[in-house]
């Protein structure tokens, strides 16, 4: 495994190391999505609206695949989007979008990356 460290800018004897947990990686990528549209990543595109579709889709219906999933998600606040959970809650639609990428929605045809990097 690799050390994630530098030299440490005022004691040359010394190392910075930097740690980092996942809940809050899967939040800055989030931020990133949500602020830029798309993340492009070596296995493809993952796009903002390929949750809008999944959320078009689910809106209007009594009962829903995706439960969690809300404007909220996709449009947060500035407040909003310093939550891990909703971060986490949106990460929670693969099997939703692949349902409705079969059905045939064609905003979901190019989805394939969004679905492996929700996973």
């Amino acid at each position: 495994m690799e050390t994630c460290s530098c030299v440490h800018p005022v004691d040359s004897s010394r190392s910075l190391y930097f740690a980092s947990d996942f809940p809050h990686l899967v939040k800055n990528m989030w931020t990133r999505i949500i602020s830029k549209q798309e993340l492009n990543l070596p296995e493809g595109t993952i796009k903002l609206d390929h949750w809008r579709a999944v959320l078009d889709n689910e809106s209007g219906k009594g009962i829903k695949a995706e439960l969690t999933l809300s404007k909220d998600h996709l449009q947060p606040t500035n407040f909003q989007k310093m939550k891990v959970r909703l971060a986490m809650q949106a990460k929670r639609v693969a099997v939703c979008t692949e349902h409705y990428r079969a059905l045939g929605d064609s905003r979901l045809k190019d989805a394939e990356p969004t679905i492996e990097f929700i996973r």
